[in-house]
């Protein structure tokens, strides 16, 4: 694909995949037609970090884009416009996801790694602060990926402990740890 100016360090398909979109360093956001290779928009994020955490929602009209200062922008992918930026974490954005009606993205950061905020993408209000803490709390750790799960009523977030793997789930209404259990991986 040409048409940054820099380096190309993230990229989202839509569902569909219809949709895809570029993040480079060179400050910008490209929307790409996935059929013909055409760059059909450019829009300008302001980050010089092209590793940046990107999801488009499942029918590809709004677009998630994590910062390292923390701030979440939520991008209408058609018209190319800013539609809100979402606060509340600490530190590099790690990760975001969508619920499976998009009304719902959760992020995770660097600063904030045993915490995941949940937003109303709608409205941009923040839902709820689960705190994601492994069981064996005294560990190292890195939080490796979060994804909904259960229809949007279940976060499940991998974990790396030490030199172990854990999966939990959480109900997203309550917060809780429904639960926790290994994975049987090594390294």
């Amino acid at each position: 694909l040409v048409g940054h100016a820099g380096h190309i360090g993230s990229v989202a398909f839509s569902t569909g995949g219809g949709v895809l979109i570029s993040a480079s360093d060179d400050g910008t956001l490209i929307r790409w037609d996935v059929s013909t290779g055409e760059r059909v928009q450019t829009l300008s994020h302001g980050h010089t970090d092209p590793d940046m955490p990107l999801v488009l929602s499942s029918d590809g009209a709004v677009l998630a884009s994590g910062s390292q200062s923390g701030a979440v922008k939520l991008w209408d992918t058609e018209g190319g416009e800013l539609v809100r930026t979402l606060h509340g974490l600490q530190g590099r954005v790690q990760g975001l996801a969508f619920s499976a009606d998009d009304m719902t993205l959760a992020g995770w950061a660097g600063g904030d790694s045993d915490r995941v905020v949940l937003w109303n993408t709608e409205t941009g209000e923040s839902l709820r602060s689960l705190d994601v803490t492994p069981i064996r709390e005294d560990s190292r750790r890195e939080r490796t990926m979060v994804t909904f799960a259960e229809g949007g009523a279940a976060l499940v977030s991998v974990v790396r402990v030490d030199r172990d793997w854990v999966v939990d789930w959480w109900g997203v209404g309550t917060g809780e740890r429904i639960e926790s259990r290994p994975l049987p991986l090594k390294g």
